[in-house]
């Protein structure tokens, strides 16, 4: 083996170059600029989405709870009132935009009987 030889296998650089790393960089960076905006809306959505579904809940337990108790349109029912009607598998019935924790009458308002139950956290997005 020549020393030419011996001088490349022992200098020769196995890592990658700087130009390398900057491109494979831009392109992650590209990746994540293009993704990032997407995550976010369906984030939003989803939870307007959950939001709104509670509302269906709340509205169907005020009409059951209002036939069951013989009640009239314009009547508010408190939402203690509503919570045996409200089927939830045991988790907390809270507005996704709501801090966790939060109780039931912190994150929905009834509304009168005939009246659709309006979301205290964004009334003008999450409404039926």
């Amino acid at each position: 083996m020549s020393i030419q030889t011996k001088n490349r296998i022992l200098h020769s650089s196995q890592g990658f170059t700087l130009m390398e790393i900057l491109c494979i960089i831009a392109i992650v960076g590209l990746l994540v600029a293009i993704a990032v905006p997407g995550y976010l809306h369906t984030r939003r959505s989803t939870r307007a989405k959950i939001c709104i579904s509670n509302l269906q809940k709340i509205d169907t337990a005020k009409e059951t709870w209002a036939f069951d108790e013989f009640k009239t349109t314009g009547i508010v029912p408190s939402m203690s009132e509503l919570l045996p009607y409200l089927h939830n598998n045991g988790r907390s019935f809270q507005c996704a935009l709501g801090p966790p924790g939060e109780d039931v009458s912190d994150s929905y308002e009834p509304n009168p009987i005939g009246a659709a139950p309006t979301c205290k956290h964004a009334p003008d997005d999450h409404k039926l």
